[in-house]
């Protein structure tokens, strides 16, 4: 049998890194930077083989914040989080999207598009009623998770860019377009739909 060895739990840097019980062959997942404590267990259909009981990390939003990243993590961080209806995760100014294969109305609610529509505005100095609403929430807002929402807004926000106030198009304007990729089934036509909702709901504005 192979020999178990435990990685100790490890913080420093600004970073909180936690380790796992792993047979000595496996490279070990160390996830790092806004992250959610979560309990692991052995009921999310054997994803946390060899893990025993331990305290880790949920991964992060973007995988450029993993410590190792290769494979293995990738994959693994994907797959943790997709087990908590997060189909979305950002690795670097890519989107990955997973297709969950049922409903999530609370995902692409109203609510849902409001909150990227408003971080929009705050992050190009527009906000409304900024004063009303104080620092505390715009900061909740800039902490939005990774959402096709936000990848249409931000393709929306850089076009218009290049566009004067008085609707006059000026020499810097910023041509924009999403690539929508993957196999058959993967949920391509539904996150087009998703992307033009939203555009046609901001373009109202």
């Amino acid at each position: 049998p192979k020999k178990r060895s435990k990685l100790p739990a490890r913080s420093g840097g600004g970073k909180v890194m936690a380790g796992s019980t792993k047979t000595s062959s496996d490279p070990p997942i160390v996830f790092a930077n806004h992250c959610e404590s979560a309990e692991l267990d052995d009921k999310d259909d054997g994803a946390d083989d060899g893990v025993v009981g331990v305290v880790a990390l949920l991964p992060p939003d973007d995988l450029i914040h993993l410590t190792h990243l290769h494979e293995a993590s990738v994959t693994y961080s994907i797959r943790r989080r997709y087990q908590r209806d997060i189909i979305y995760t950002y690795t670097g100014p890519i989107l990955l999207a997973l297709n969950p294969f049922k409903a999530l109305p609370q995902l692409y609610s109203d609510e849902s598009m409001e909150g990227y529509f408003r971080r929009g505005e705050s992050m190009n100095g527009i906000a409304k009623n900024s004063v009303s609403e104080g620092a505390e929430g715009d900061k909740k807002e800039d902490l939005l998770p990774p959402h096709i929402y936000g990848i249409a807004d931000g393709a929306f926000r850089s076009m218009m860019a290049g566009i004067e106030p008085m609707g006059m198009a000026s020499s810097s304007i910023k041509d924009q377009a999403i690539l929508v990729s993957g196999e058959s089934g993967a949920g391509k036509t539904v996150t087009a739909k998703h992307i033009m909702s939203y555009l046609s709901t901001i373009s109202k504005r």
